[in-house]
Order: C-alpha cells, then structure tokens, then sequence
C-alpha cells in the first residue's frame, strides 16, 4: 500500500453549525479525500448459546469503501481489547472477523482459523455494551452501543 496523502486532523473545542459548515467549506475547496475508507463495525455476535457460550463471540468489519484500507494500528476496545496486527490490510469490500476464542470459532464453523483474527481479551456483556473501533491517531472510526432489548 502506498502511503497516505492529504491527513488531516481538525481539532475543535467547540461544535456548532458554523464550525462544522467551515469545515466542510475548507476541505471541499482544498479538494482533500479523506486519509482512509470507513471501515464500520459490520456485525456484533454477543451471548451466544451454551455450551461454548463467549468462546463463540465475535466482532466483523467491513470495509465498504473502494480502497484498501491499512489497519496497522488500529483497536477495538469497550468490552474487549484487540489491537490489530500490524501490515493488515481490509480490502475493498472485505470483511474482517476478530473472535473471542479463534480456533473453538474455526472448528465450530468450519472455518480455516488463519482467515480469522484473535484472540480479544474480555467479552460482551449480554446485557449491554458498547464496542469502538479505534483508528492509528486513536480516534474514534466506528462505535455501536447494543442492549438486549427490544427495540
């Protein structure tokens, strides 16, 4: 992957209306792509059925930009802790799956443990929690609250 151009990052105290419209106004003039495509967190398995039980959680990324995307420093954390390994690149339109228990998941599923990520520390509360994908400046790329309500 080639290095990134155009990084940028715009630091306020303070949001409001004005502030974000400047800031939207500056990039479009400056014609700035951002750095990286967005990468979202994609699916949330949390309090999966005994026996396994957390052995069995899982966290999927998905990448729907048109661009590959480094996630040479990247993280989950908020109920788990994963930090990504480093030369890791999510495709265009690829999926990343990090497991709680990598080689249960595999043969579970019947899966090749080598096309997973693993191990996390910690687990998803069953009750509720919230998972954030962090990018390399540790900011915030992607984050999702989940309870065990209905909605």
């Amino acid at each position: 992957m080639t290095g990134i151009e155009n990084v940028f990052r715009l630091i306020g105290r303070r949001m409001n209306r004005f502030l974000v419209a400047a800031a939207a106004l500056l990039l479009a003039l400056a014609g700035m792509a951002p750095a990286y495509s967005a990468v979202v967190i994609n699916e949330i398995h949390y309090n999966p059925p005994a026996p396994e039980g957390r052995d069995l959680e899982f966290v999927e990324l998905f990448n729907p930009g048109t661009t590959a995307v480094s996630l040479d420093g990247w993280k989950l954390e908020g109920g788990i802790s994963f930090e990504f390994p480093s030369g890791l690149i999510i495709g265009a339109g690829g999926y990343v799956v990090v497991c709680r228990d990598s080689n249960l998941f595999a043969s579970r599923f019947n899966l090749r443990e080598a096309d997973l990520l693993g191990d996390f520390d910690g687990s998803l509360d069953n009750d509720g929690d919230e998972v954030l994908l962090l990018d390399a400046l540790n900011a915030v790329a992607d984050a999702v609250k989940f309870d065990d309500r209905f909605p």
